[in-house]
């Protein structure tokens, strides 16, 4: 039986899969030691929340996927944005 908290949560996408517009808790980031190290010198880590400013959409675009954290605006490489999974904030 779910929980009335579990039915409203939603899956953990990939940021590159984002909407424009929306927020996001970051929920994990890459598996390599580096992808992690470059995130986190960026200011981004598990619990930080960002708005999608934003990102490129299906296979054959390419480009950066832009958000803002805080005041910040970050632009990350949609290589690395595929190994960011986050959240919708409700």
């Amino acid at each position: 039986m779910q929980t009335a908290t579990a039915a409203t949560e939603e899956m953990p996408i990939e940021l590159v899969n984002a909407d424009r517009g929306d927020r996001f808790r970051i929920v994990s980031l890459g598996e390599g030691k580096r992808c992690r190290r470059k995130l986190c010198g960026l200011g981004l880590h598990p619990g930080c929340e960002l708005e999608v400013m934003h990102c490129p959409r299906g296979g054959g675009e390419c480009g950066r996927c832009i958000v803002a954290c805080g005041r910040d605006r970050i632009a990350i490489g949609r290589c690395m944005a595929e190994k960011i999974m986050v959240q919708k904030v409700v």
